[in-house]
């Protein structure tokens, strides 16, 4: 079995890469709107991947702080 080092490890850098895709999503879609640029196709496919990517990166960041609460694993424990 892993330790919690890996955990945590693990958990951390995955908050990381959450953060850093939200705000360059964000970013993104910022930019396209102040440039008014939504009119074309391929900006409204671009923003409508960065909502599904903001989307997908605020999930990952909820998984990894609930994950770095370690009361889940005791809990496991108690139902097997």
């Amino acid at each position: 079995m892993a330790s919690d080092l890996f955990y945590l490890i693990d958990f951390t850098i995955s908050m990381l890469i959450s953060v850093y895709n939200w705000i360059f999503s964000v970013v993104t879609i910022i930019i396209i709107f102040k440039q008014r640029e939504l009119r074309t196709f391929n900006y409204l496919l671009l923003c409508n991947s960065c909502v599904a990517i903001v989307l997908n990166s605020m999930l990952a960041l909820l998984t990894s702080i609930l994950g770095l609460n370690e009361s889940w694993a005791e809990n496991v424990l108690k139902i097997r």
